[in-house]
């Protein structure tokens, strides 16, 4: 009897199944391996829907915020003012943001200000340019 008690500890002591299936396992079990597979996309799927969503919050934020500054910009007396203090490096990058967002008309704007204060030789000098004469 003693033996018998011995031999059912062994039994019904024995440790869980591993978390990972074995290689043989899968090749047995193929719903297994393919039931992991799909818990695994499930989560990988509800990870990729919450960072969507986040994204989709500050691309908003960023939008509306773009969009207010096109409409602060597209004013002729603010053009006028500040378009002659910038470079012709930023004045073209201020005017490719506000083309981008389908106001042609007000880059044209700010360009036209920034070309009256600029001299010749200027990216965007419309004034006379002088010509040498060459005589042979």
């Amino acid at each position: 009897m003693r033996a018998f008690k011995r031999l059912t500890s062994i039994f019904t002591n024995r440790k869980a199944m591993p978390a990972e299936p074995s290689r043989l396992g899968r090749l047995l079990n193929p719903w297994g391996a393919m039931r992991t597979h799909r818990d695994t996309t499930v989560v990988a799927l509800a990870f990729a829907a919450d960072i969507v969503g986040t994204l989709e919050g500050e691309l908003y934020a960023l939008r509306f915020a773009a969009d207010d500054l096109v409409d602060l910009l597209d004013d002729g007396m603010l053009a006028s003012g500040v378009a002659e203090h910038l470079n012709c490096g930023e004045v073209e990058r201020l005017a490719d943001f506000l083309k981008a967002h389908d106001q042609a008309r007000a880059a044209e704007m700010w360009l036209e200000c920034h070309a009256e204060d600029d001299e010749e030789g200027d990216l965007h000098y419309k004034g006379e340019t002088s010509q040498l004469v060459l005589t042979a």
